[in-house]
């Protein structure tokens, strides 16, 4: 069971049952965030047909 409590400062930080299920908390959170950071590029231009395009950089 993961319950959430104050951690120092205002931030809240998960607690556990044990040490292996973190781990693999974080390496799904790693996960997540490398698949964010490599689809970036495909979905740096997605416009609506409504709106304009942008600039193209010379």
């Amino acid at each position: 069971m993961w319950r959430c409590r104050p951690g120092p400062g205002t931030r809240l930080r998960a607690v556990g049952r044990d040490a292996h299920t973190a781990d693999l908390w974080t390496w799904l959170i790693i996960a997540a965030h490398i698949q964010l950071r490599l689809a970036r590029p495909l979905a740096e231009d997605l416009r609506r047909p409504w709106e304009r395009p942008t600039d193209p950089v010379s």
